[in-house]
């Protein structure tokens, strides 16, 4: 399966703000605890799926003549884009925030969740793969008759090739099928439509509704990479699922060591497959 991808638009100019991955998750309206991985005002049931940043600074952008017209056409391709998005069927939701580097900057959240409809219409045409039935055909290799079953298990949890990381959940083994509305009721978890989808499944469908969205007339005018290139938005991103209430007087930080210890390993990247296994065809 395609993994979301998060992009962002390089600065090199000093005068610019960039993203940081410090900065504190969404909070609700004058509370200082986290808000979550959920919409605030269309319900607690609706997942954030994508979210897309802007920054508008009103006395940059009212330094001179250029620099505002070039802000009002900004804003008028994210309006249209959003529009689009909309009409695709995306719920919106904004906020915004002081950026902690320049106090006259705010900075925009756009919330994107996407409703059942949508996704059920989009895996339809994409063809993705969802599971209907487990797996219960045992395979017996000529090692296992040979050696043994309970000694070719012991060598395998030794394979330096597999992945031995107690925290990746695990994904069963089913047989898989593409995914249409009509057969909803011989899939497997099809009475929760919520968690149907998993979480890659649903940030690449949302990720498709946005690379194909147009924002104004004309054969380039179209997808989310575009107006970050343009500088509409600064950056477009999933959500990472994971705790949400944090300690006391603690934020959350990610320095370099921790990107060094966290990274994926050999092993993680060259079993990838067996924790996400495609499911588009």
């Amino acid at each position: 399966m395609a993994k979301p991808i998060s992009y962002t638009k390089a600065q090199n100019d000093a005068d610019d703000v960039l993203i940081e991955m410090v900065e504190p998750s969404f909070h609700a309206k004058g509370s200082e605890s986290p808000k979550g991985l959920y919409l605030e005002g269309a319900g607690t049931n609706k997942k954030i799926d994508y979210v897309l940043v802007y920054e508008r600074c009103e006395e940059k952008e009212n330094k001179d003549d250029q620099t505002k017209e070039k802000a009002t056409k900004l804003e008028e391709m994210r309006n249209a884009f959003e529009a689009s998005l909309e009409s695709s069927g995306l719920i919106i939701e904004h906020q915004e925030r002081i950026s902690p580097q320049d106090p006259k900057t705010k900075r925009h959240f756009v919330l994107l969740h996407a409703p059942w409809d949508v996704l059920a219409k989009r895996a339809e045409a994409m063809r993705l793969k969802v599971p209907f039935q487990e797996n219960d055909i045992l395979f017996k290799s000529w090692m296992d008759k040979r050696f043994g079953k309970e000694r070719m298990q012991s060598l395998r949890q030794r394979n330096p090739l597999l992945v031995h990381d107690p925290t990746l959940k695990d994904k069963g083994n089913y047989f898989m099928a593409n995914f249409k509305q009509e057969s909803l009721t011989k899939f497997v978890n099809h009475q929760n439509k919520e968690t149907f989808f998993d979480n890659v499944d649903r940030v690449y469908i949302v990720q498709q509704i946005c690379y194909s969205a147009r924002f104004a007339e004309g054969r380039r005018s179209v997808g989310l990479k575009k107006l970050i290139y343009e500088g509409a938005y600064q950056a477009g991103y999933p959500l990472h699922d994971g705790p949400v209430h944090l300690e006391p007087k603690k934020s959350p930080q990610m320095s370099d060591n921790d990107c060094t210890v966290t990274g994926p390993s050999l092993e993680e990247c060259l079993n990838s497959s067996r924790t996400e296994p495609s499911r588009i065809t």
